[in-house]
């Protein structure tokens, strides 16, 4: 099922202590890539996330966090 949020802006509500989960402002919940830890480990509350789809079986969709100097993006899939 594809996610219905994607190209829109979101806030980054919460980054979970493994540094690996990621909660968005409509309550989505995404798993990280491994790989991409370091990045969302300087993440914080209220950052813009834009969510776009990704062309890979295991981290479907992309977060772009539009808040950092890069930005920020990361492989990701939906809990």
């Amino acid at each position: 099922m594809k996610y219905e949020h994607v190209g829109k802006e979101l806030s980054l509500i919460s980054v979970d202590e493994d540094e690996l989960t990621v909660t968005l402002s409509d309550g989505s919940e995404w798993r990280v890539k491994p790989g991409d830890a370091s990045k969302i480990g300087i993440w914080y509350d209220t950052q813009r996330i834009v969510v776009s789809e990704n062309d890979s079986d295991i981290y479907p969709y992309l977060l772009t966090n539009r808040d950092t100097a890069g930005p920020d993006v990361v492989e990701a899939s939906r809990v």
